[in-house]
């Protein structure tokens, strides 16, 4: 495994934010952790990164525990995309990314060659290539965040966490970043997402973690986890989780009055049904449906 939490509890010694927590992500694996706002996502991470001890429980990166490592040591592991934040520095966009290679080169040596094509071949590879000489105090909050998860690729570690990596994207943004992990996982790199998303989780996850109040109440693939009922309970609002015909699958909230109403399990379509779903219709012809 390249990095696995067991029995963690997580947060400060005057507050606890989580407990029992067990995840374990292997190569090509990518595990969606879902859950409300304050429900401990962010604080889990930070924990598994060696950024935060952990109050039970431990961390083992590889074979070796999180607390033993040094900082250069888990950067090599592990690249951290952190929530979107503001530019504090006018660094071009570039050498933002290059800072993704300091893990493999030392913090106060110049970048090479490689160093610099690894960069753009990562800023390219999202879409924003022509950013790369751009002040990214000047750039948009969505533009930013892709920016960090370019260094991330960068880093070339093994795994890469990501928390909420696709908050503040546009839609082709956001399709350019799950594209860019679907490709990860294929090469063998892990990935750990955060996202409030479950159609992100349908769309890249082969794995996912549910989050309730600091704790993981339900792991497993994307359609076992991520049922209507299941997704209700935690969010408190009523879903329809629905399989489409070529095997994909959606989650669509109801919206209006009706919501209380059983929710029509047929496969969807563009449009908008009369029990408020936005986006699909059903339809109930046999021999119809997903998987």
């Amino acid at each position: 495994m390249l990095i696995e939490a067991q029995a963690l509890s997580f947060g400060y010694p005057e507050h606890l934010v989580g407990h029992e927590a067990s995840l374990a992500i292997g190569a090509g694996d990518v595990m969606c952790l879902l859950g409300p706002n304050g429900c401990g996502k962010t604080t889990l991470f930070r924990t598994m990164l060696g950024l935060l001890p952990p109050q039970g429980g431990r961390v083992l990166i590889g074979s070796d525990d999180v607390g033993r490592l040094s900082r250069r040591d888990i950067a090599r592991r592990v690249a951290y995309v952190p929530q979107a934040q503001a530019a504090l520095f006018p660094y071009t966009a570039l050498d933002l990314v290059l800072m993704g290679r300091v893990a493999h080169r030392g913090l106060f040596s110049a970048p090479t060659g490689e160093d610099i094509a690894i960069a753009q071949r990562a800023l390219t590879d999202l879409g924003i290539g022509a950013l790369a000489g751009r002040d990214v105090t000047r750039l948009s909050g969505g533009q930013r965040q892709l920016v960090i998860v370019a260094r991330a690729l960068a880093q070339a570690a093994p795994l890469i966490v990501m928390d909420e990596p696709t908050a503040n994207l546009d839609f082709g943004n956001q399709v350019r970043v799950l594209s860019e992990i679907r490709r990860l996982a294929e090469r063998g790199i892990g990935v750990v997402l955060s996202t409030h998303d479950p159609d992100h989780a349908f769309a890249v996850g082969t794995r996912v973690a549910l989050m309730h109040q600091g704790t993981i109440v339900a792991s497993g693939q994307p359609t076992a986890v991520l049922t209507a009922e299941r997704l209700q309970e935690v969010y408190g609002v009523e879903v329809a989780v629905e399989p489409l015909r070529d095997g994909r699958t959606i989650c669509a909230p109801f919206y209006n009055a009706r919501q209380h109403h059983e929710p029509d399990h047929g496969s969807f379509e563009h449009g908008a049904d009369a029990g408020g779903r936005i986006g699909s219709t059903p339809r109930h012809r046999e021999g119809e449906g997903g998987h």
